[in-house]
């Protein structure tokens, strides 16, 4: 191996291994392939800023949508494979190509921390990313004493 080529560390497939269950607080989000509204390849990172994100594939309620403002966070919906995306200029949009990250997502949506971790998840019915996120906050964030 020369001076420039650079050693496979990783086996093949690493970042998707999650993609058969649900996500979870705590765990590292999945890095599987996905293509941009104008239809280039990229990987999730790629199409996220660096701090928090919030990704779903089905509209977000509007409680998520409040979240998403509030932390601040960047919005993606994730599309399934062969889907056009509305406009090509259009960011907030990604094309699963494998289907592994909608079905790691399972109908739901994730709160991602800026490392890519899952902050708070709902891949359920009667299950709310607003209350996890919300006990989330509570945790790392107790309120203060009262005035």
């Amino acid at each position: 191996m020369g001076d420039g080529d650079v050693p496979e560390l990783l086996p093949v497939g690493v970042g998707v291994e999650g993609a058969g269950r649900s996500p979870r607080p705590g765990e590292l989000a999945p890095q599987p392939p996905i293509r941009t509204p104008d239809g280039r390849p990229a990987r999730l990172d790629d199409l996220l800023d660096d701090g928090f994100a919030l990704l779903a594939c089905r509209p977000l309620t509007p409680g998520e949508d409040r979240l998403a403002r509030a932390v601040p966070a960047r919005i993606l919906t994730v599309l399934p494979p062969g889907a056009a995306c509305p406009g090509a200029e259009n960011t907030s949009y990604a094309i699963d190509t494998t289907g592994a990250l909608g079905s790691w997502l399972r109908g739901g949506a994730v709160l991602l921390r800026p490392d890519r971790v899952v902050l708070a998840a709902q891949h359920g019915e009667g299950e709310s990313l607003v209350e996890s996120a919300h006990a989330w906050a509570q945790v790392l964030a107790p309120p203060g004493p009262a005035a």
